[in-house]
Order: structure tokens, then sequence, then C-alpha cells
């Protein structure tokens, strides 16, 4: 049998077109087939046909793109829009070709080849953005003894913009509008109406090209400002002090940030104090890029991923707190037995994988402990929240009743469920948990690095006479090591990026 390819589907439409072919258990391709055959026999009919299509006028799609590039040019009329047009190809180098062209042009056409030209011109920028619909219209529809529920999306969140810029293009007022946002806050106003949402994402495509993706409302994407919450996540959350603790702590962490460190200078001999000192630098950053991503589903009201990524930042903080207890036993013990324990925990913390792993491994030595057991550990040592935030993250993590049924079944009309996105209650009560647990991590990978500091210039010590005393002290260097109590090791140069 012959093949056949569809090529350049809108996304949303195919996407639309795949769910609800999902939800009533149709294969793609017998659907497919099944309409095919039904239009064809004249059994349905589809309304009016696509516009036309001017191959001819393909040329013009540079000059087209010039002109529209002046945001005013989409509120012209179409006898405006076709005269400016015309000014500018008649200035071209081809104007001669263009102008017998422009004048063989039927006037019932113009608007059809502007139209085509405004469909088929989209700059390059919008090869990275993409539409997600966000918020729907819901339908009730009886198809014969059948109730189905049909979606019509009212805005939608536009993907591919750099990470501390967010668009909504939402339909009201007789148009889509854009609506920019910076680390959550509105930018700005809403824009002019547009027709589609696709001629709203071709408008937000021309701000980039004409700025060279590098700026929005004025906003550089380099050195750009920590997440901070939303508006509407202060006032959903206007009895608690958690959301600007967290904002405060975010600034503090990148702050620890360095550029780089020189193990020589923690200590010339042992590298216990390097790793120390690395493993609590790839914490911090890992509790920032997993927190500021956290803050950012927060801001959405979205559960599920909120409480994922803050589990990811509680499960870091405790594997470095778990750890600078450790050494502190040690320093203050003067233990230089526990020197070789410490060693081996800080080379599995750094390169181990988890006890169960069979593929993603740097060598089958190397083995992390368990982030549970740690957890626990902690617990039991300072009667602390760890475990019971770990749990109510886990719950609303994995595919479990919090995770999924009390998050997204909006109740039951006879035998109609009824589903929503963010449930009422529900959804204030489980972010609660995300932010409270998320504002504890941060403050104890603060505290982390913080001990890390004093405890350096101890830790280095302790080391050097564990090494003296099994007789392996390197000749050239005397022993004792004389050292201020200092971190020489950290440079941090305001101008490098880090």
């Amino acid at each position: 049998m012959p093949e056949y390819t569809l090529r350049e589907v809108d996304p949303h439409v195919w996407s639309l077109f795949t769910e609800r072919a999902g939800r009533e258990g149709w294969p793609t391709k017998a659907l497919l087939v099944k309409l095919m055959d039904a239009y064809g026999r004249g059994d349905v009919s589809v309304g009016t046909p696509p516009p036309k299509q001017f191959p001819l006028w393909a040329g013009a799609r540079t000059y087209y793109r010039e002109v529209a590039r002046a945001d005013s040019y989409r509120n012209l009329d179409v006898n405006a829009q076709w005269r400016a047009l015309t000014e500018h190809l008649v200035g071209s180098p081809d104007r001669m070709a263009w102008k017998e062209q422009l004048d063989a042009a039927p006037l019932a056409d113009r608007a059809h080849i502007l139209r085509w030209l405004e469909q088929t011109s989209v700059p390059t920028r919008r090869r990275g953005l993409t539409l997600r619909a966000h918020l729907h219209y819901h339908h009730t529809i009886l198809v014969g003894s059948r109730v189905e529920t049909e979606r019509t999306p009212w805005q939608y969140e536009v993907l591919g913009l750099p990470p501390n810029q967010q668009a909504q293009i939402t339909h009201f007022d007789g148009g889509w509008r854009i609506l920019l946002a910076v680390n959550g806050k509105t930018s700005g106003t809403w824009s002019a109406p547009r027709k589609t949402p696709e001629d709203a994402l071709d408008t937000l495509a021309r701000m980039f090209e004409e700025d060279a993706g590098r700026r929005i409302t004025g906003l550089v994407v380099e050195n750009r400002p920590m997440e901070s919450f939303s508006d509407e996540v202060k006032t959903l959350y206007g009895d608690r002090d958690e959301p600007a603790k967290i904002e405060e702590a975010l600034a503090r962490l990148d702050a620890l940030k360095v550029a780089s460190s020189d193990g020589i200078a923690l200590s010339p001999v042992s590298t216990l104090p390097s790793k120390l000192f690395n493993l609590v630098q790839f914490g911090v950053r890992r509790g920032i890029e997993l927190g500021e991503a956290a803050v950012r589903e927060i801001n959405r009201l979205n559960v599920s991923s909120s409480c994922t990524l803050v589990r990811g930042v509680l499960e870091t903080a405790c594997l470095l707190y778990d750890t600078i207890r450790k050494v502190e036993a040690a320093v203050e013990k003067r233990d230089a037995d526990a020197v070789d324990d410490l060693d081996k925990w800080l080379t599995n913390a750094l390169l181990g994988h988890g006890p169960k792993a069979q593929t993603f491994m740097v060598a089958e030595e190397f083995v992390v402990q368990n982030i549970l057991t740690i957890i626990q550990r902690l617990d039991k040592q300072l009667e602390g929240p760890f475990g019971g935030f770990y749990e109510g993250l886990s719950e609303h993590a994995h595919p479990n009743y919090h995770g999924m049924m009390a998050l997204y079944f909006d109740g039951r009309d006879e035998a109609i469920s009824k589903f929503t996105d963010h449930r009422e209650g529900g959804t204030r009560a489980s972010l609660v948990l995300a932010i409270c647990a998320l504002a504890t991590s941060f403050d104890v990978l603060a505290l982390v690095a913080q001990k890390r500091a004093e405890l350096s210039d101890e830790l280095a010590t302790l080391s050097e006479r564990r090494i003296y005393e099994r007789g392996s002290w390197p000749a050239d260097v005397a022993y004792p090591i004389q050292r201020a109590h200092r971190d020489d090791a950290e440079e941090h140069h305001e101008d490098q990026p880090v």
C-alpha cells in the first residue's frame, strides 16, 4: 500500500486531536482513516476551506517581515497595509518586477495575500518559541447516549524563553493579548489584541528578533536576579514569612558561590579539606538550581513539580548537614582515626551512586549512603523536622493519592467525575509544606557553608596529623603546617561569572 506523510501540522491542533483520540480509545491512524472516509462520502463537513495559497508572492516574505516589524502595522486596515507593503516593495532593487505584480493583484485577493504572507513569514526566532495550553474552557455535550467534555484553550504559556522570563498569551477583550513577566512578576501591561495565539506568538518573536534575543522589557539575561515569588503567592501566603526568607536565602547562597578553590592553599598535603570544600560548593549550586525551579513552579501553583523539586533540595541539605556533623565530631574529639572514615565518606558523596544503581556509576566501589538512612539519623539525633518533610514531599512526588487524586480530582456529580489542574484548598496546604521545607533546607545549606569555613583549618590540621603519624608525610614539607584562621583558598572575583 502507498505511504503518506502528514507534515507541518500545528502542534496545538495535533495535541487536541490525539488527546481526544486517546480518551475515546481511537488509534491515531484508524481515526484519520475513519475521518477521511466519512469526509469522502459526504457524511461530515468541516466548514470553510483553508485560505488560498499564493506561491508567486513567496519572494515578498522578506519585504513583508521588514514592513510588518513595526507594531503599528498590524493595527492598519487592509488597504493601508497593502499600501505600506507596496511602497516598501517599489523601493527595493526588484521594484520593476514587483510593480507589475502589484498592479496585477486583484483587489479581492489583497486581503488573502496579506494574510498568507503573515502566516508564512514567521521570523526565525519563533522556531525556539512554542505554545503550551495552560487554561481551558470546558464544554459538556451529549453525543448519542454519551456525555463528552471538550476543552478549548483560552490561555497559553510560552515555552522557550530565557530562564527568568515568562510570557502568557490570553484571550479576552476581543483578541489574544501578551503579558510579560520577569521572575514571576508582571512586567508592563497587556499588549494590543491579535487575531490568533500564533499571531501573538509572532509578535513576541519579533521582540526577540529586534533585540537579538537578549532583552525583554530592558532586562539583560546575563547577571539576572534570583527567582522570587509572585505577588499572587505572597498574597496567598500572607500569613507566613517563609517566602521572604526563601528569597533572602537564595541571595545569601548565591553569594557563597566561588569561581575556584586552591586545594594546595587549603592543605598542601591532605585532600580532605578540598573534598569538603567541593562538596559544599556542589551542594549550594544544586540547592540554588532546584530551589529557583521550585519557586517558579510554586508561582504556577503546581504542587507535584514543586514538591519533587523541594525534595531534591531537602535531600541535598540533609546529605551536607550529616557530612558537616561528622566533620564537627571528628574535630571536636581530635580524632585522627576518624579521618579515614571521613575521607571515604566524602569520596563516596562526591563520586558515589545509589545502593541499587546498575548502570549510572563512576565505579562500583563508590556507593553513597541511602538518603532516607541519613534523614532518619538526623531526626533521631536532633529531633528535627526532616523526616516529616521528606515523607510529605515524597507522597506528593510519587503517583500516590496525594500526588494524584488529591490534586486533580474535583469531585463527582452522580456518575460524572470532574477534574482540575489545581484543587482548591488542597493546593494551598500542599504548597505550605513545600515552602516550609524549602525555607528549612536553605537554612541548613547556609549553616553547612558557615560551619565548613569555621572547621576548615582544624580539619586540615587533623588530617595532616593523620598523614604524619602514618609516616607518609612528604619530606620536602615542614610539619606541622603553620596557618592563620583564614580561607585564602577562595577566589571570588566580582567581575567573574561563577
